[in-house]
This record gives structure tokens, C-alpha cells and sequence, in this order.
């Protein structure tokens, strides 16, 4: 009786581990879904941060169209952006601001220890543009009045001064409308418009190159310019990698200050 109350139990056994699939449990895995994905432009490298009660992995991308690419395929959450060049990626690529900061983002020249004699120059063509106004122009015209912008601007015209010494700044069009390229990579809207103003200003010439965002410290270093078009400081250090002083390159005044947005599909 025995024997046969013990093969009736090993049968029911092997019924219920059979239906089973004969498979150990496997635990779930577990997502911590309290990361953020956060792309920046920038030549520096990745970091993580806090932001209340989420850990916020800051990735650095080498161009704008990396950073679309990678919130289009889902790699990238948002994408970290000044305000008014959040605006313009939303309405041309059909993305949304998830939110808005209250931090404020500067930009101004960089100018390397070889020139460092042009930065007193440039702050004051840059304090003589905010007091007449020339800048509160080119900001509204150029970086805020964004339905004129998505329709196209032409390039401002530079004036020639004969005999005098040229300076070439480094653009990158990375950050629309603040910088700016048309869909043949020529120099558009602001970036052309304030360094005509400049140059003007100075009584200079002046020539402008394109490269990438994350190459602009190599530019600079390699003497293809002698001035960076923008760099970036924010008032909070961790949410911006560009929130630097690359080693012996000194900022100007600003020409501008906005706050920042996340974007996302």
C-alpha cells in the first residue's frame, strides 16, 4: 500500500513540474525605471547627477543631429537644450518640451591665452551693442521671433576693412537659432549677425569656420581660430556640461542668457 500511495504522489509530482515546463522560477528583472537618460551637446564626458528624487545619467553627444537621432530611437529621454533652441527642435522636428528650468544659461566668446589682449576689445564692442540696443534687435530678430526663423533668414553682409587684421571665429550651427547654418552649412541668422555687428564695432575683419561642438577646444588649440562663437556657463554646474572654463581660455561678456528646456518625442 505503501508503495503504491509513494509512486501515486511521484506521478502527481511529475504531472505539476511537467505542466510547469520543468523550469526553475526566474525572478523578474528589475528596471530602475528612475533613471533619466539626459543628452547633451558637448565635448566633455558623461556624469551622473540628482535631481529630487531621480539619478539623471548626463551622456555627451557630439552634434544636434546625434542628440534628435538618439531621442527619436529612444536611446536619449531628453535632450537638454537652451529655451529658445528647445523651441525652434519642437516645432521643426514635431518634438515637445517635457519641462523647463529656472536656471539661467550664458553665452559668450571664448578666446584662448594667445589672444587674450581681443578679450578686452570684444567686451567692449559687446557693452557698446547692449547699450545702443543692436543686441535687444538681434535677439528678438533673430533667436525669439521663432515663426520668421523656421521660414529662413538670409546671412548678414560683412564690411571690408583694407589693412586691417582679420579674426576668425569658430561657429558650429549645433544650436539653432543661437547658432546657426543653412541646409548648405553656410553661417546664418545670429552667429552672423552679431560678428558683423562686431566687426563693424572693431574695425576688423572678420572670417568665420565651421566644426563640430565637441571639437571646438581642439580648434581653438590648433590655431584654426581665435575665437569660439559660443561657450556656455549655467548657475547650476550639474545640470550642463558646458558649464566650464576650458584650461586658459577666457569668456567674455555675455551676449545672451536663456533658460534651459528638456526636450523629448
Amino acid at each position: 500500500m505503501k508503495n503504491k500511495l509513494t509512486i501515486f504522489i511521484l506521478l502527481i509530482v511529475t504531472i505539476v513540474f511537467s505542466a510547469c515546463g520543468g523550469k526553475k522560477n526566474i525572478e523578474p528583472e528589475i528596471v530602475d525605471d528612475m533613471i533619466d537618460i539626459v543628452g547633451n551637446i558637448t565635448a566633455f564626458e558623461d556624469t551622473s547627477y540628482d535631481v529630487e528624487d531621480r539619478n539623471i545619467k548626463r551622456i555627451a553627444v557630439q552634434s544636434l543631429t546625434s542628440l534628435i537621432s538618439g531621442i527619436e530611437s529612444g536611446s536619449i529621454d531628453y535632450g537638454q537644450l537652451p529655451s529658445p533652441v528647445a523651441n525652434f527642435i519642437t516645432k521643426k522636428y514635431n518634438m515637445a518640451i517635457h519641462k523647463t528650468y529656472t536656471d539661467s544659461q550664458t553665452f559668450s566668446f571664448g578666446v584662448p591665452p594667445r589672444n587674450k589682449d581681443l578679450v578686452e576689445e570684444l567686451d567692449h564692442a559687446i557693452k557698446g551693442l547692449e547699450s545702443d540696443g543692436v543686441l535687444d534687435r538681434l535677439r528678438k530678430q533673430y533667436i525669439e521671433d521663432i515663426d520668421n526663423i523656421i521660414d529662413g533668414l538670409e546671412s548678414a553682409e560683412f564690411e571690408t576693412f583694407e589693412g586691417a587684421p582679420t579674426i576668425t571665429f569658430a561657429v558650429t550651427g549645433d544650436l539653432p537659432p543661437i547658432d546657426y547654418l543653412d541646409d548648405n552649412k553656410n553661417p546664418i541668422g545670429f552667429s552672423t549677425a552679431i560678428l558683423s555687428e562686431l566687426g563693424k564695432r572693431l574695425k576688423k575683419n572678420i572670417k568665420i569656420i565651421v566644426c563640430d561642438a565637441a571639437s571646438r577646444p581642439a580648434v581653438l588649440i590648433s590655431r584654426k581660430a581665435d575665437v569660439l562663437f559660443w561657450v556656455s556657463n549655467i548657475s547650476n554646474e550639474d545640470m550642463h556640461p558646458e558649464s566650464f572654463v576650458m584650461e586658459g581660455i577666457t569668456l567674455t561678456e555675455p551676449y545672451c542668457e536663456y533658460t534651459i528646456s528638456d526636450i523629448t518625442k
